[in-house]
Order: C-alpha cells, then sequence, then structure tokens
C-alpha cells in the first residue's frame, strides 16, 4: 500500500482576515487570541502613533462584555486624573489609560487568583497554631 500525505490548507476565516489586518496595520508581532480589545492613537498625520491589545478571558458574550466595560472604566478613571493644562502631552495620556487598564487587570487578578490561596493559607496556619496549642489567627 501506498500512502502519500498531502497538505490540506484551510480558507481564512473573516477572523483571521480580521487578525491579519490588525497585526499589520498596528504592527503587531504578538500571537493575537480573541476576543481582544485594540487601544490606539493616531498623530495629527493621521498615522497611528501608539496601540496596545487587552485579551478578554470571558468566552461568554455578557461576561466579554462586564469585562470590557471594566477595561473602559479604567481607562475613563485614568483620563479623569488628566489636568487641563497637560491636555496636549497626548502620549503620556495614552500611557495613563494603557497604565490603568493594565492595573486593573493586575488588580483583578489579585483578586481572583491570588487572594484565595492567601486566605487558604492563613486558613492552614490558623489550624497548624490551634494543634500546636497556640493563638488562631
Amino acid at each position: 500500500m501506498i500512502s502519500l500525505l498531502v497538505p490540506i490548507t484551510r480558507k481564512p476565516t473573516p477572523i483571521d482576515n480580521a487578525i491579519g489586518f490588525v497585526k499589520s496595520e498596528f504592527e503587531l508581532d504578538d500571537n493575537i487570541k480573541t476576543p481582544f480589545v485594540l487601544f490606539f492613537q493616531i498623530n495629527n498625520d493621521d498615522n497611528i502613533s501608539d496601540s496596545f491589545i487587552v485579551g478578554l478571558k470571558q468566552d461568554r458574550f455578557e461576561d466579554a462584555f462586564l469585562e470590557l466595560r471594566d477595561h473602559i472604566k479604567n481607562a475613563v478613571e485614568s483620563l479623569n486624573k488628566v489636568l487641563p493644562e497637560n491636555y496636549k502631552n497626548h502620549q503620556e495620556i495614552f500611557n495613563l489609560i494603557k497604565s490603568g487598564v493594565k492595573s486593573g487587570k493586575f488588580y483583578d487578578f489579585v483578586n481572583k487568583k491570588v487572594k484565595p490561596i492567601l486566605r487558604g493559607i492563613e486558613t492552614i496556619i490558623s489550624l497548624v497554631n490551634l494543634i500546636a496549642g497556640g493563638k488562631v489567627g
């Protein structure tokens, strides 16, 4: 029996095309996973001057919408800190938005992943102290 390996190619999906467009227009090398939100700014010549992507972790529409709302809320809170005399400092303002959105993601990570682990560790320490005849926590 002779077997041949024939490469199978698939036609790009609309999502593949959209991601390809975003990668080329925004000069991104990242492995972009959907869903995501793209934040970008343009300069006076209408050219893209900076951008960043925030991946959404939620797959369900409602949960993803709530996650998106939180990212936008963090961006707006960052903008509220800008004084009127600094409105023309576009790059610094964009950096504020970026750090606000990313710090919101860090805050979520700490609340959802780290705090439960710490609570578990506190419980274990309390039990060890109780068993050893010490004080509870």
